[in-house]
């Protein structure tokens, strides 16, 4: 971290943030590709059906995500915070109190799944088409809650200590292993969609006992400690406040793609599901270079937050919006000049591909407004900004695109469930502005009470 420094300089800033970012960018690359990977073995090694199956399983993932995203987002606030007043005991209660609620609580929701499975299944879109290549996958992916719950908690919070390298070898070790098995499972044992579940679970195992060995060790300041004791109610509400608006937003996130499966499926065939679906995981790898540069940010903010020095806090949000959407522009002039290539990857079938190149291109056609807007949502969480975090997120990710979404449908009927995509991104966009500036405009006042609540 920056220290001792009212006002470090642009290259200080600069620095610390692709310090800290590049191992995440890196590593958040790599995850998106453990979420993808499937879908490329899935849709060569079996078929279009399969990779629709995955679609319809894919609100799972984000379930579970929404609530790894509470603890492991809004404890990275917490700690980091804490790290920069200094305060080691709420540090260990932190750490303490994220393992015992991720432990619990993810006992609660494969017991729900498990009962719930083929209601759910049907709910997030499956047909009869695909239900039964969607219980497959799910079956054996729901034994996986709790190690995915735990890895992605926990590797959002050591990057609250500053190690950004170990998280990014926490996801490469979690994607190779997935790439590894999914090939093996697939194409030489023939094992088939139960093949891929099988990978994903194992890569989350391994990425849990990789996590869990860097906790219980002495190369960490957040030792994990099972002393009861160290869990503190008080310390539980404020993850759970700073994180509950990642919690919505992913809440949202899945509730629009359980909307958007039951639309396709209504309105079009399997393939045009399995093209959004597809389109879903390009678009999170697009977006990880954002994301990775939000997680190097957001100790940095934190912590000069913790320490008030808000002028540092203000440079350093402006830098990585610049970045993050630079990012995006070369990867929205990709998307628009090679859509039928990056489609093809995942399916060789020729009607699949020619069937969904114009709805990609609608899909991406305004991906690099989503830059700024994700930088400030994560920063007003990282500062503790909880009323801010909550009403941004919710917009982007919730109200805004579903409004437009059934808005759009109810007007231009299927056409207009891909055009939601573009319209919610440009008035998500004027929403965000204005809270930006609304709430930054005075952050480098040097006195405490002038810094953001």
């Amino acid at each position: 971290m920056i220290k001792n420094k009212d006002e470090a300089s642009v290259n200080e800033i600069l620095t610390e943030l692709l310090r800290l970012s590049l191992p995440s960018i890196l590593g958040l690359m790599v995850i998106s590709l453990y979420w993808t990977i499937d879908s490329v073995f899935v849709g060569k090694g079996i078929g279009t059906d399969a990779v629709a199956a995955l679609a319809v399983v894919f609100p799972f993932s984000l379930i579970v995500l929404a609530f790894a995203q509470l603890f492991g987002i809004g404890g990275q606030s917490v700690i980091s915070r804490a790290l920069g007043a200094k305060d080691n005991k709420k540090v260990s209660s932190c750490i303490t109190t994220v393992f015992y609620s991720t432990f619990f609580l993810s006992i609660l929701l494969i017991v729900f799944f498990k009962l719930f499975e083929e209601p759910l299944l049907e709910l997030w879109g499956a047909n009869e088409q695909i239900l039964n290549l969607s219980k497959d996958y799910f079956n054996i992916v729901i034994n996986g809650t709790l190690f995915l719950l735990m890895f992605i908690s926990f590797n959002n919070i050591i990057r609250g200590e500053g190690k950004a390298i170990r998280a990014m070898l926490t996801l490469v070790i979690t994607a190779l292993t997935n790439t590894i098995l999914n090939y093996i499972f697939i194409f030489q044992l023939n094992i088939g969609i139960k093949g891929a579940a099988i990978a994903t679970v194992i890569s989350q195992i391994a990425a849990f006992l990789f996590l869990i060995s860097y906790l219980t060790s002495k190369k960490t300041s957040l030792r994990l400690q099972l002393d009861p004791a160290l869990f503190e109610i008080s310390v539980l509400s404020e993850i759970i406040k700073v994180g509950m608006a990642s919690l919505l937003r992913q809440i949202f996130t899945a509730f629009k793609i359980i909307l958007i499966n039951n639309l396709i499926i209504i309105s079009y065939t399997g393939l045009q599901l399995a093209a959004f679906g597809i389109m879903v995981k390009i678009q999170s790898i697009f977006l990880m270079p954002v994301f990775g540069i939000l997680q190097g940010l957001s100790p940095v903010a934190g912590f000069n937050h913790g320490a008030k020095r808000p002028c540092n806090v203000k440079s350093a949000i402006y830098i990585s919006i610049f970045l993050s959407t630079a990012f995006l522009i070369i990867f929205w002039s990709i998307i628009m000049i090679f859509p039928d290539n990056i489609l093809s990857f995942f399916s060789s079938e020729a009607s699949f591909v020619d069937s969904s190149d114009m709805f990609m291109r609608i899909f991406f056609l305004l991906l690099p407004l989503s830059g700024f807007q994700i930088i400030i949502c994560g920063v007003l969480q990282s500062i503790g900004d909880v009323r801010y975090a909550f009403i941004s997120n919710i917009l982007r990710d919730g109200v805004i695109p579903i409004f437009v979404l059934l808005i759009s449908y109810r007007y231009l009927n299927s056409i207009g469930i891909w055009l939601c995509f573009p319209v919610s991104e440009m008035i998500s966009a004027v929403f965000i502005l204005y809270i930006f500036k609304k709430e930054f405009k005075n952050i480098c006042v040097r006195r405490a009470e002038d810094l953001l609540p």
